[in-house]
């Protein structure tokens, strides 16, 4: 058997002309008119464009829900708690003067607070009296009465007129006709 001979490779085939152009320009210094040269770079372009476009959509989309969507979202959520913050304080002193009016209903209620209240309106009103007699009387240069100073309440010298307990019916006045 003869010895195998290696297979010779083809000669090269020499490429293609280019095509002329069609727009009848002259061909660049690659051998490409002025419109082939620019499907090219739109080509290129088209290919950059297409790679960047989804991490610039993704870029977008951060900077809007930022600066539309986080910002304002962040200040309602800054004004509300500070809204929540006040409103709390405004129920705590609702919740206390509410407190406050139950227990002065309470108390009202008791028949013995509101005479203690009465006696004390009367007290109060006497003392004023007294003060003011006493002023009057030492002259208005040897200031207050000291009862009145010290803080002392002196006792009615009388009951006012028509006044009665609670558990008297008021007094009648009559016109002087009596049936």
């Amino acid at each position: 058997m003869p010895p195998a001979t290696p297979p010779t490779p083809d000669p090269p085939t020499p490429d293609p002309p280019a095509p002329a152009p069609p727009s009848g320009g002259e061909p660049d210094a690659a051998g490409l008119g002025a419109a082939a040269s620019a499907r090219a770079v739109a080509g290129g372009l088209g290919r950059l464009v297409g790679a960047w476009l989804p991490i610039a959509a993704g870029v977008g989309l951060l900077a809007h829900l930022t600066y539309l969507g986080l910002r304002p979202a962040l200040a309602e959520r800054a004004f509300l708690e500070e809204r929540r913050a006040r409103l709390a304080a405004e129920g705590a002193e609702l919740t206390a003067a509410e407190e406050e009016i139950e227990r002065l209903e309470r108390a009202l209620a008791d028949p013995i607070y509101r005479e203690r209240l009465r006696w004390r309106w009367r007290l109060e009103g006497a003392t004023a009296a007294a003060r003011e007699g006493d002023r009057d009387a030492a002259g208005a240069e040897h200031g207050p009465a000291r009862a009145g100073a010290a803080g002392l309440a002196l006792p009615p010298t009388a009951p006012p007129p028509n006044d009665s307990s609670p558990n008297e019916p008021p007094p009648h006045e009559t016109d002087g006709a009596d049936s």
